[in-house]
C-alpha cells in the first residue's frame, strides 16, 4: 500500500516541488550559516587566543621564579667572597668532608643528611687549595641555606666550580653520592660559556634531557658566577618538566590540543609524539615529524613576532593560537579544528533550517491533496479496469466521455482490449506446443543426473581412502615431532649435567685444601694444650703457634672463597638454564658467570674467550635460553673448531644497534665449515660427529631458542681455515 502512493503522480508531483523549494530553503539557510559562521570565528579565535596567552602566562611564572633565585645566589656570593675569610674554614673542611677511596672528597656520613644539609663531590684530579677549600664551604652553605628555603618552588639548587667540583642541595636524590670521578662539569654543555656569547650574563635555559641520576625530565636554568671579571663558577636549578607536559596535555580548550617546542625546533610536549619525544633523550626535532600541521606551525614563528597571536592554517584545516615564553625560549601552541567553528554555526542556523523545513512540509500536503483530488482519483479507476482485464473479464467500462488528455487514454485501452483478444487465441497454442518439447527435456534431465551421482559416488569413496591415508602421515609427522623435542630437551639437561661434573670436580680441589689445612690447626693446636697443660710453653711456642694458624686461616678463607664464587657462578647459570623464568640482567656480566662456569672444561685446553662490549647494555629476556645458547657454541667451538688447534681464541662482541635491538657476535679462528656445512649447520640431527658423541642437536637447540623463545635472528658464516661466525639479534625487551 505505501508504496501504491510512492510511486503516484500526486507524490512524484510532490517531490519534484519540493526539491524546488529544498534548494531555496538550502540557499537561505547557506547564506544564514555563513552568517553565524563569521561570528563563531570572531569569538571562539578570540577566547582561545586568551586561553593560550594566560596559559603562557602561568608556565612562565615557574622559569621567573629561577632567574629571580638565580640573580639572589649570585649577588649573596659576591658579598660573601668579598668578605675575610673565617680562620676557622680549614677546620671546617675537615669536619665536613673526607677523601674517599676513589680519590675524590665527599660528605662525611654525619653530615649526610640531605634535608639539612648539601651534597658535595670534589673530582681526585682537582688540586685542592686553600682557596678552593674555602669556595666549596662557600657553595655548600650557600645550596644548604637557600636550596632549602626554596625546595617547595624548584626540587634542588646546585654551585658548580671551575675546577670540577660540585655542591647540591637536592633531598631526593642525593646526587654526590652517585656521581663518577669521570665527570668534567666544564664539558658539560650549558655549565660554561665564553663571554662573549653571553655578554650580559644572564642567566641561560638549557635544552629538555633526561637526568641519569634522578631518572626526571628537566630543563636547567643555569647562571656564572663572577670574580674579578671571571666567571669562577655557575649557579642552577632544575625545573622538571613532568607537570609542565601532563597540563600541556591535560588541560585544553574545549575541541583543541595543545602542544609546544623550542625556537631550536625540538618538540616538548605533544598528544601523539610523547614515545618519539622519549626515545629521542628530549632531542625529537619537528623537522623529523611527518605532522604537516607541527611543521607549518614551526615555519610560522620563524617569521612572526614575539607575543600572542592567531594564525590560520588552511592546509591542515587548524586555527593556531600561539605564545612565546621567552625565558626558555619555547612556543605553546593551541591547535584548534576549523570543523569546530563550523558545528557551532550550524547550531545556530539549525533554527532557521527547522522553520524551514516545517514550511516545506505544509506546502507538500497542500500540493498533495490537489494532485491526488485531481489526477490520482482517475488514474485508481483506470488500473481498477486493467486488472480486471489481467483477470480475463470481458465487459470492462470506462469514462470516454471525459475532454482531457484521461478521456483519450479510455478510448485507447478499450482498442487494445480487442487486439487483445484476438492474439490470445493464438498464444495458447503455442503454449501446448512448448509443454510437449518441455516434458522431453526433463526425461533427458533425469536420465543425466542418475549418470552424474553414479560418478559422485565413486569421486566419494576415492576421497575417504585419501583422506585416511593423509590421517595416517599426520600422525605419524606429530610422532616424529615430539621425538625430536625430546632429543632437544634431553640435549639441554646433557649439557647441564656435564656443566655439574665440571664444577663438581673444580670444586674438589679448594675443598681438600680447606680439609688439610684444619686438619694441621687442629693438630697444632691439640700440641699447644699439652704443652700448656705440662707447664712447658715457651713465648716462642706460642708465637709459632700464632704464625702457624694465621697462614692456616688464610689458606682456608682463599679456597672457601673460591670454592664460594664457583658455586654461586654454577647456581645462578644452572637454575636460569633449568627455568622458563624471565628477568633483566646485565648482558656482559651474565656472559662472563656462564664462562665461568665453564672454566672446569676450558681449562683442560689453552683456548682463550674475550667478550667485548658496553658493560651497561642490559637485556629483558630469559636468561636460561642464553645461557644454553653460549654453552652449546662454546662446546660447538672447542668440540668442532679447535680439533686440531692448540690455542684457540673465541671472541663475543656486543653492540647496541638501536634502542631495541642488540647484536652479539660469536666468532672463532678455528678450522671453519664447509658451504654445505654452513646451509646445514641448523638442521636437526646434522652432525661431524656421527658415531664419536655428536647427537646433531646442539645447533638446532641454539636456533630455536633464538628465533623461538627469545624473538631473535641468527646467522652463521663460515670458511674451511678462516673460522666461524654466528651474528645473533635480540630484542633488548621481549
Amino acid at each position: 500500500m505505501l508504496n501504491k502512493y510512492i510511486n503516484s503522480i500526486a507524490a512524484k508531483t510532490m517531490l519534484q516541488v519540493a526539491a524546488l523549494i529544498a534548494v531555496v530553503i538550502a540557499v537561505g539557510s547557506s547564506i544564514a550559516f555563513l552568517h553565524f559562521k563569521e561570528k563563531a570565528e570572531v569569538l571562539y579565535l578570540a577566547q582561545i587566543k586568551q586561553y593560550v596567552a594566560e596559559r603562557s602566562a602561568r608556565e612562565r611564572q615557574i622559569f621567573e621564579q629561577v632567574e629571580s633565585n638565580l640573580h639572589l645566589v649570585k649577588e649573596r656570593f659576591s658579598v660573601l667572597l668579598q668578605r675575610p675569610k673565617p680562620p676557622e674554614y680549614l677546620h671546617n673542611f675537615e669536619r665536613y668532608f673526607s677523601r674517599l677511596e676513589d680519590g675524590s672528597w665527599r660528605n662525611k656520613a654525619e653530615y649526610s643528611n640531605w634535608h639539612e644539609h648539601a651534597g658535595v663531590f670534589i673530582d681526585d684530579e682537582t688540586v685542592l687549595t686553600d682557596e678552593l677549600k674555602y669556595r666549596s664551604l662557600l657553595f655548600f652553605d650557600l645550596a644548604r641555606q637557600f636550596g632549602a628555603a626554596w625546595h617547595k618552588q624548584s626540587p634542588n639548587l646546585y654551585l658548580i666550580g671551575q675546577e670540577n667540583f660540585i655542591s647540591v642541595y637536592w633531598p631526593e636524590v642525593s646526587w654526590s653520592n652517585f656521581v663518577e670521578t669521570d665527570i668534567k662539569f666544564i664539558e658539560q654543555p650549558y655549565y660554561f660559556h665564553p663571554r662573549e656569547n653571553n655578554p650580559g650574563l644572564k642567566p641561560q635555559w638549557s635544552e629538555v634531557y633526561f637526568d641519569q641520576v634522578s631518572k626526571k625530565w628537566m630543563v636547567s636554568g643555569i647562571a656564572p658566577l663572577m670574580h674579578e671579571g671571571q666567571q669562577i663558577g655557575t649557579v642552577g636549578q632544575d625545573v622538571l618538566i613532568y607537570d609542565i607536559i601532563q597540563r600541556t596535555l591535560n588541560e585544553r580548550f574545549t575541541g583543541a590540543f595543545n602542544f609546544i617546542f623550542s625556537r631550536n625546533g625540538h618538540l616538548i610536549a605533544h598528544p601523539k609524539l610523547m614515545r618519539e619525544i622519549y626515545d629521542s633523550g628530549g632531542q625529537f626535532k619537528v623537522s623529523d615529524s611527518e605532522d604537516q600541521m607541527l611543521r607549518l606551525a614551526f615555519e610560522q614563528v620563524q617569521y612572526k613576532p614575539l607575543g600572542h597571536y592567531i594564525v590560520d592554517m588552511p592546509e591542515s584545516d587548524f586555527y593556531l593560537a600561539i605564545s612565546h615564553i621567552p625565558e626558555p625560549d619555547w612556543y605553546i601552541v593551541a591547535a584548534y579544528p576549523r570543523q569546530s567553528i563550523e558545528e557551532q554555526a550550524f547550531k545556530s542556523s539549525e533554527f532557521v533550517l527547522q522553520i524551514s523545513f516545517i514550511s516545506l512540509l505544509l506546502e507538500l500536503a497542500i500540493v498533495y491533496l490537489l494532485l491526488s483530488w485531481q489526477v490520482g482519483k482517475p488514474l485508481r479507476e483506470f488500473t481498477y479496469a486493467i486488472h480486471k482485464v489481467a483477470d480475463g473479464e470481458r465487459n470492462i467500462f470506462l469514462d470516454t466521455q471525459r475532454k482531457d488528455e484521461l478521456g483519450g487514454l479510455a478510448k485507447s485501452f478499450l482498442s487494445m482490449q480487442r487486439v487483445i483478444q484476438d492474439h490470445e487465441h493464438l498464444l495458447t497454442q503455442e503454449i501446448r506446443q512448448k509443454d510437449k518439447a518441455q516434458i522431453e527435456a526433463e526425461q533427458a534431465r533425469d536420465a543425466l543426473k542418475e549418470a552424474n551421482d553414479k560418478l559422485e559416488l565413486r569421486v566419494q569413496q576415492r576421497t575417504e581412502t585419501l583422506r585416511a591415508t593423509n590421517i595416517e602421515l599426520e600422525t605419524t609427522l606429530t610422532q616424529l615431532k615430539q621425538a625430536q623435542q625430546q632429543l632437544v630437551e634431553a640435549e639441554k639437561m646433557s649439557s647441564l649435567g656435564g656443566l655439574v661434573a665440571g664444577v663438581a670436580h673444580e670444586i674438589n680441589t679448594p675443598i681438600g685444601v680447606c680439609l688439610t689445612a684444619a686438619s694441621s690447626m687442629q693438630e697444632e693446636l691439640k700440641r699447644l694444650r699439652q704443652l700448656y697443660q705440662s707447664k712447658q710453653m715457651t713465648e716462642q711456642d706460642f708465637n709459632h703457634f700464632l704464625d702457624y694458624n694465621t697462614d692456616a686461616l688464610e689458606i682456608l678463607v682463599s679456597n672457601n672463597l673460591r670454592a664460594s664464587k664457583l658455586i654461586q657462578s654454577f647456581k645462578q647459570v644452572a637454575v636460569d638454564q633449568s627455568s622458563e623464568e624471565r628477568r633483566r640482567f646485565t648482558l656482559c656480566a651474565y656472559i662472563r658467570e656462564i664462562l665461568f662456569s665453564l672454566q672446569p672444561v676450558l681449562k683442560k685446553s689453552q683456548h682463550r674467550i674475550e667478550v667485548k662490549g658496553d658493560e651497561l647494555i642490559e637485556l629483558e629476556s630469559y636468561p636460561g635460553a642464553l645461557a644454553q645458547v653460549i654453552t652449546n657454541l662454546v662446546m660447538n667451538a672447542v668440540i668442532h673448531a679447535f680439533e686440531k688447534v692448540d690455542k684457540g681464541i673465541i671472541k663475543i662482541e656486543i653492540s647496541l644497534l638501536d634502542s631495541n635491538q642488540i647484536q652479539l657476535v660469536f666468532s672463532d679462528n678455528g678450522c671453519g665449515m664447509s658451504k654445505e656445512g654452513v646451509q646445514k649447520i641448523f638442521e636437526p640431527f646434522y652432525t661431524t660427529k656421527r658415531g664419536a658423541g655428536g647427537s646433531g642437536l646442539g645447533s638446532h637447540l641454539v636456533y630455536n631458542l633464538v628465533t623461538g623463545q627469545m624473538k631473535g635472528l641468527i646467522r652463521c658464516e663460515s670458511e674451511q681455515g678462516k673460522g666461524t661466525t654466528f651474528t645473533i639479534t635480540l630484542p633488548q625487551k621481549v
